[in-house]
């Protein structure tokens, strides 16, 4: 793939966002097909294939950054300048500037900039709070055009009644980290129903308990 090839995308073991988890791959899971589906869907929601490549972009310059590690030398520095270099280069952004914020604090005081150096640990820091932050816009963006696209041309006035007997949070703005919270909360929601209503009813059943079956919709 030229496109992988000129991001730099190696084995996913070789980045540390992905492979911190300890699994990169699932049997389970086709990654090649979920990958086209996703490329598929960009299209179908009229991004062109620049804007896509750019999406691509950013998120292998977030990869990258992810592998910037740092040493103690009268504050952080920058260990290996290859990731952070590549991530400069992705995120469209000053190498130099990313490596200095990176390792150090800025403060404007009266009109004049301080700088001052930052330990391993705050760097390691500021670097995942960065990471996160492009991540997040990037959602952000994602949704907006998405909701654009199927936003229909006059106001409709409509409601969808939600039943989560783990609670339903409603934000006026949804993020990606409140999604996968709302997918774990319908993930324990299944998981209750077949306990209390499947198992448990068939439990009763093989010991001769006397009980009327609850017929409910999965």
């Amino acid at each position: 793939d030229p496109l992988k090839s000129k991001l730099g995308l190696t084995d996913p073991k070789d980045f540390r966002y992905v492979s911190d988890a300890g699994c990169v791959r699932d049997p389970n899971l086709e990654d090649k097909s979920d990958y086209r589906e996703v490329i598929g869907a960009f299209e179908v929601m009229g991004l062109s294939q620049e804007t896509v490549d750019e999406i691509q972009t950013i998120l292998a310059g977030i990869l990258h950054l992810g592998n910037v590690k740092f040493y103690a030398d009268g504050g952080a520095q920058v260990e290996d300048k290859a990731p952070v270099e590549r991530a400069a280069e992705f995120l469209n952004v000053n190498v130099e500037q990313l490596t200095e914020g990176l390792t150090h604090n800025k403060r404007v005081m009266r009109g004049e900039t301080f700088l001052s150096p930052l330990t391993v640990e705050q760097a390691e820091t500021s670097r995942d709070s960065i990471t996160m932050a492009v991540y997040s816009r990037l959602f952000d963006w994602i949704i907006q055009r998405i909701n654009n696209r199927i936003k229909p041309p006059k106001a409709i006035h409509s409601s969808i009644g939600v039943l989560d007997i783990f609670g339903f949070e409603n934000f006026s703005t949804n993020r990606f980290e409140q999604f996968n919270i709302n997918f774990a909360n319908e993930k324990l929601q299944q998981y209750f129903n077949k306990h209390i209503f499947s198992l448990e009813q068939l439990e009763y059943n093989q010991e001769g308990i006397s009980w009327p079956d609850i017929d409910w919709t999965d």
